[in-house]
């Protein structure tokens, strides 16, 4: 589904594609006028993430926000990205690339990390730039 299928549906215009989950924060920087690799460049920055999901909210004229705490860090396993200003992070070399490496992983390496704090002090963020908003993360 193109961008403008997407914002037609939420929208509830005619549209051409099927619904799919957007990165909030990465459909926002467009929205807010951040790069995405400016998001990402010294890890995850829940400032510039909080901002971008916020225009986003605003230039769609949601009534809510839907985040994702599944947001991990997956570069701890082993995961490349790269980050171009303006789309959202490309995968270059997937976590777990040798499926041995899963036998040495612990759940805590995906979730005790500076990443997953910004991410959930993103969302504090957001609730306190739009308190309107229901917020289901």
């Amino acid at each position: 589904m193109s961008k403008d299928d997407f914002i037609s549906c939420i929208r509830r215009q005619e549209h051409s594609g099927i619904p799919t989950f957007l990165l909030d924060s990465s459909l926002g920087t467009v929205y807010a006028g951040i790069d995405v690799s400016e998001m990402y460049q010294y890890g995850f920055a829940a400032e510039l993430s909080a901002k971008s999901i916020s225009a986003s909210r605003r230039a769609l004229g949601h009534d809510a926000v839907i985040g994702s705490m599944m947001f991990a860090d997956y570069e701890a396993l082993g995961e490349e990205c790269e980050y171009y200003p303006d789309n959202v992070p490309a995968v270059m070399k997937p976590a777990f690339e040798d499926p041995l490496d899963m036998e040495y992983c612990s759940p805590y390496d995906l979730i005790d990390t500076d990443t997953m704090n910004e991410c959930i002090r993103s969302y504090g963020l957001v609730r306190k730039y739009e308190p309107d908003a229901a917020i289901a993360a």
